[in-house]
């Protein structure tokens, strides 16, 4: 079932009804089109209504990311509105729940509007340095937002240009390689300008993951190879 947009206004707040999945491809890049002309156009106060979603896949919930930093940038919001279940659960368990500002109806996200904005949450301090590197900026907004989220510093390209400066000026602990990243000498030549470095690669099969699947990978493979990093230089000592 493709994504179908519908927008509507209640006053100065642009509600989007979405019924379909948030997954990547060209109905993605149409609900960005529409997000993107709202803000272009002045609108600042937008809802995305996600009770007739089923699905959203990683670079769907990172497109969303995007858009949501994009409105706040300029001064405004992207609310969500009737979250189902999964939804929920998604963002409790990748902690974007202290992101966005989720409420139950598309009535009381409105509404929310006409209430003074919440103060901006905390941030915990980093628990390693990632530079993470990949094709797709929405893949790269998801696993920047995500690993932040659970106190990661993180930076991430779509550029091999732009990785190898943050390589060689921090003291980066992980090179996490995304799905679309090319060239078979690409990685050991990065992971070369930091010897200390922990080189993870995402499989192919990564960005098609429910985003929810995605992100416990995702931190399950950090936690596993960071064990193993540990275990393998304690023995060398």
């Amino acid at each position: 079932m493709p994504l179908n947009v519908q927008l509507r206004r209640a006053g100065d707040v642009a509600v989007l009804h979405c019924q379909g999945p948030i997954i990547s491809g060209s109905d993605a890049e149409h609900l960005e089109q529409k997000i993107v002309s709202e803000l272009e156009e002045g609108t600042r106060h937008l809802v995305l209504e996600v009770g007739g979603v089923p699905r959203i896949d990683s670079s769907g919930l990172g497109m969303m990311v995007r858009l949501l930093m994009r409105a706040r940038k300029a001064g405004g919001d992207l609310k969500l509105a009737s979250p189902p279940a999964f939804v929920t659960s998604l963002l409790e368990m990748t902690r974007l729940s202290a992101l966005f500002d989720v409420l139950a109806s598309e009535q009381e996200a409105v509404a929310s509007y006409r209430r003074a904005p919440a103060g901006i949450p905390r941030v915990a301090l980093p628990r390693a340095r990632i530079v993470f590197l990949d094709q797709s900026s929405d893949l790269c907004a998801f696993v920047r937002t995500v690993l932040t989220a659970h106190g990661y510093e993180v930076l991430s390209t779509t550029t091999a240009r732009e990785a190898r400066i943050h390589l060689q000026v921090g003291n980066t602990e992980i090179l996490l390689l995304g799905p679309n990243v090319s060239g078979a000498g690409l990685a050991a030549s990065l992971a070369a300008l930091a010897p200390r470095v922990t080189l993870i690669e995402l499989d192919k099969q990564f960005e098609t993951l429910e985003a929810e699947q995605a992100g416990s990978a995702l931190l399950r493979l950090l936690q596993e190879k960071t064990a193993e990093t540990l275990s393998d230089r304690s023995a060398k000592s």
